[in-house]
């Protein structure tokens, strides 16, 4: 639905509902609003609350690879969330990620000056996301042994929901267009701050009995949620048009820092 309160107001809102044969219904919804502030600004937010089942992957992807650590390899395989090895060490089924999302921000022209600018604020909190877990070995278990030797592994992971997160960010547009003669140039700088923080773990009773906490999330799986992904990107481009036939353009993408647990 939507509507406008005024010339200046307008005002959306959305309902959706759907069903998983595996988890069940669930109701997200969404509203939004855009502001007029005087010929050339503009105010805009939205608030949205969001759904999303495991992927079929996650669920029953299963491997066995050669992981490198601190230069020691050790036969790590991922074990379907569905699998037995799963429920002796107290894996728990995967249920589904659900998230609220807010964003707000505005839109401004300066047409004497050819420039254009948007400026958008974001924050969406996760629950239950689903990440892969550590790598637990078979702990004198000889059930988990035989499993283990099934699988040609010395070690296992699995994707669980095993965190809450929390991602806050603004993204900034300008443009700029120039006409010279026949030609017309427009520039286009687009830049990203964002950054994700773990805020909770979910850690099944059976892990923190066993003494597996640091196990089921280890530090390396936080340096992957949290730092693998650059906090800062920015883009600009050139665009360069002649006589509305030909086009050249120069585009410059720059990434910010990544680490990774080595």
């Amino acid at each position: 639905a939507e509507a406008d309160f005024s010339e200046n107001f307008r005002a959306t809102a959305a309902v959706r509902y759907e069903n998983f044969s595996d988890f069940g219904g669930t109701i997200n919804g969404k509203i939004s609003f855009l502001g007029k502030v005087g010929e050339n600004f503009n105010v805009r937010g939205s608030g949205q609350t969001g759904f999303r089942a495991p992927s079929l992957h996650q669920i029953h992807f299963n491997s066995t690879s050669t992981i490198f650590v601190d230069g020691v390899p050790s036969e790590v395989g991922i074990f379907p969330n569905t699998s037995r090895v799963a429920r002796i060490l107290g894996i728990e089924e995967l249920k589904e990620e659900t998230s609220v999302g807010f964003t707000a921000g505005f839109t401004a022209k300066f047409p004497e000056q050819n420039l254009k600018f948007t400026l958008d604020g974001y924050y969406v909190g996760i629950d239950d996301r689903v990440v892969l877990s550590g790598q637990f070995d078979d702990n004198g278990n000889p059930e988990l042994a035989a499993l283990f030797a099934e699988a040609n592994a010395t070690k296992a992971a699995f994707f669980t929901n095993a965190v809450d997160t929390d991602t806050y960010g603004i993204d900034l547009v300008g443009e700029w267009d120039v006409n010279i003669s026949d030609m017309r140039l427009t520039n286009t700088l687009s830049v990203t701050f964002s950054q994700t923080e773990v805020v909770d773990t979910n850690i099944p009773d059976a892990i923190v009995n066993a003494g597996l906490s640091d196990t089921f999330f280890d530090n390396t799986s936080r340096i992957y949620i949290e730092s693998a992904v650059p906090n800062t990107q920015g883009t600009l481009t050139n665009n360069l048009s002649v006589n509305e036939f030909w086009n050249f353009y120069l585009r410059n993408t720059y990434f910010g820092e990544v680490e990774e647990a080595t």
